[in-house]
């Protein structure tokens, strides 16, 4: 998360301490994470930079109500620094908040946040999976497509996006576009092996057994343990009469 700060920038050992716990976090690191973003916080509590770092702390460790009481500090000191500040855009720490809120099985109060967000940034592909997922979740799958569509656009390599809006496509019976999809999300990322299986669970629906045995096992391969390919793979060879490989 970069930017720049205005005059109300901390000691730079304050900006240490935050960057050091995102680099400790990125490690699953969560303990010496937690300490240097308490070392933050309590070097410059006007800092929302501090309370940034510590909430994807808490919301990494589970702690989803301290997460988004530490998000909404940050959201209330932002106003005193000008545009970005070291430690990221607004419009992440929205998101971010969001998903602690998610977390907390706050779908409706996390929306509003991924609106935000969206609001503040509308060229923030992330923001736009993420609020996808909640429409997904939700059964809204037009509105889940619209997004995942539009984080495609703004991010054309975005796998995950491609792989998720197949599973909408999947979910309304549209095939075709689910399979093209998924081949578009193996393309940007050849080991998705979720997005191989779902080509498998594609064919499978289109009557083509043979293609969904062979995209289980390119799925197996990519992962021998990935349980979903295995039992794709059994399902499909019960529909051909073999049981022996089944």
């Amino acid at each position: 998360k970069n930017g720049c700060l205005n005059s109300y920038q901390p000691s730079d050992y304050v900006l240490a301490y935050a960057n050091r716990a995102n680099a400790y976090l990125g490690k699953g690191d969560t303990n010496n994470a937690m300490n240097d973003a308490n070392a933050a916080v309590h070097g410059a509590p006007t800092y929302p930079g501090g309370y940034s770092a510590r909430a994807d702390v808490y919301r990494a460790k589970g702690d989803f109500d301290l997460a988004v009481i530490d998000d909404t500090t940050a959201i209330a000191l932002a106003p005193k620094y000008s545009g970005l500040w070291r430690w990221g855009p607004l419009a992440a720490v929205y998101a971010d908040r969001a998903r602690a809120l998610e977390g907390k099985g706050d779908r409706d109060r996390a929306l509003a946040d991924y609106n935000e967000a969206i609001r503040l940034d509308p060229n923030y592909a992330r923001a736009y999976v993420l609020r996808a997922n909640i429409h997904s979740a939700k059964g809204d799958r037009d509105h889940a497509i619209g997004d995942f569509s539009e984080a495609i656009r703004l991010n054309p390599k975005f796998g995950y996006a491609y792989n998720a809006r197949g599973n909408n496509y999947y979910a309304k019976g549209d095939y075709d576009r689910a399979l093209a999809d998924y081949n578009d999300a193996i393309r940007i990322e050849p080991g998705m092996v979720d997005a191989m299986r779902n080509r498998g669970l594609v064919y499978a629906k289109k009557g083509d057994r043979s293609a969904a045995i062979t995209a289980f096992g390119e799925a197996i391969t990519a992962n021998p343990n990935f349980v979903p390919a295995f039992e794709g793979r059994a399902e499909s060879y019960v529909q051909t009469g073999d049981f022996d490989h089944a």
